[in-house]
């Protein structure tokens, strides 16, 4: 793997990371308070955009590229969603 692959790969498998550690320690507060999941929704994803392109920053890519990234990534997490909490689109 060069460096550009593994790049991208951590712009990917951290932020997913970081989301699955967030929301089950979300899952934990659920119970006593339900606006925490009102506020993961907004953050959570803008945190995640954030650290994928802390990791993409260096990368020379067009925008169709960036854009392809960014499903990618977000069709990993809609995977990670579905699998671990049972969420659906």
């Amino acid at each position: 793997m060069d460096q550009k692959e593994i790049k991208l790969m951590l712009g990917i498998v951290i932020p997913n990371a970081l989301a699955i550690i967030i929301i089950s320690s979300m899952s934990f507060t659920m119970s006593q308070n339900n606006n925490i999941v009102w506020v993961g929704i907004v953050s959570l994803p803008l945190l995640m955009g954030m650290i994928s392109q802390y990791y993409w920053r260096d990368l020379t890519l067009n925008k169709y590229d960036y854009i392809k990234y960014h499903l990618l990534n977000l069709a990993v997490a809609f995977f990670w969603s579905w699998f671990l909490i049972g969420r659906k689109l």
